[in-house]
């Protein structure tokens, strides 16, 4: 995996790599319950995802700025 540093309106740190099925697989080992909050761009490849014996809670937000807001997380938390 790499580390992309983004500026935009806060600075941020992305990790893109191929293996994120595998660091996804090894954070949720022994939970009882996952929750991915993940943008529309991606959903389709993770949208039948099997993490074990956990369950998966999948939460599809707007790319970008859009989704990053206070109406988001609400939406969410509900």
């Amino acid at each position: 995996m790499s580390i992309i540093e983004v500026q935009a309106e806060h600075k941020y740190s992305v990790e893109v790599g191929a293996d994120w099925l595998i660091a996804l697989q090894q954070a949720s080992r022994d939970r009882q319950r996952v929750a991915l909050i993940i943008s529309e761009l991606f959903s389709d490849r993770i949208k039948d995802i099997d993490l074990g014996d956990s369950e998966v809670f999948i939460f599809t937000i707007s790319d970008g700025e859009a989704g990053k807001s206070t109406q988001t997380l609400l939406k969410i938390w509900d």
